[in-house]
């Protein structure tokens, strides 16, 4: 197999949305502002964290970069409490014994490869990229660019896996193949849509 698969992290590989949501609450408690655990669930989904914080800030006069470190501090606190998706280390092993390259492309920062090893899989990958390497963030393709170039990658062989629409968006915009985890908040036509990782096994 002489396939590509890049990865986002958070709600693809990693079962982190509850975390983050619980995290977002904290946050919105300590400024005083109310909002439900639905609303804050589905923007992060739909959306993203900063779509959240953005609105957060607006809604509340606060800077939105104070907010974000303040957000990051909460969140890794509850970092130890984030698990792999169901068969998440199963598909990894088996797809690189088939000869499949695997990288990461997530909004998440420096706790991505923490979490990674802590969960047993960051061995798996060639190379991470995260917020911390300054690409625009999705639904910008800059980041899978970098990757297609630096690795030579056939967009023909080539996939970008996430779980929202954002994630299929960027990897359209790269001509990638798109493989959508579906869920609740998604409606992206991606090239291939899935229920449960494990599917993937039956893909490459």
């Amino acid at each position: 197999m002489n396939t590509a698969l890049i990865w986002d992290l958070d709600g693809t590989l990693i079962d982190s949305y509850p975390v983050i949501v619980k995290s977002l609450l904290a946050l919105c408690n300590e400024v005083g502002f109310f909002c439900t655990h639905t609303k804050i669930e589905y923007l992060v989904k739909s959306k993203s964290v900063s779509a959240f914080l953005v609105l957060l800030s607006q809604e509340c006069g606060l800077d939105f970069a104070a907010l974000k470190k303040r957000y990051s501090a909460i969140s890794r606190q509850n970092d130890n409490q984030i698990s792999l998706l169901p068969y998440a280390a199963e598909v990894l092993a088996k797809l690189s014994v088939r000869g499949a390259s695997h990288f990461i492309y997530t909004h998440r920062g420096s706790s991505s490869l923490p979490i990674m090893e802590r969960l047993g899989i960051g061995g798996y990958f060639r190379e991470l990229v995260t917020s911390e390497n300054g690409f625009p963030r999705k639904p910008d393709p800059a980041a899978l660019f970098y990757l297609m170039e630096k690795y030579s990658f056939s967009p023909a062989t080539s996939y970008y896996i996430g779980d929202r629409d954002l994630d299929i968006a960027c990897g359209k915009r790269a001509n990638l193949q798109t493989v959508l985890l579906a869920g609740i908040h998604t409606t992206a036509q991606a090239d291939v849509i899935i229920d449960g990782l494990d599917e993937l096994l039956r893909l490459f």
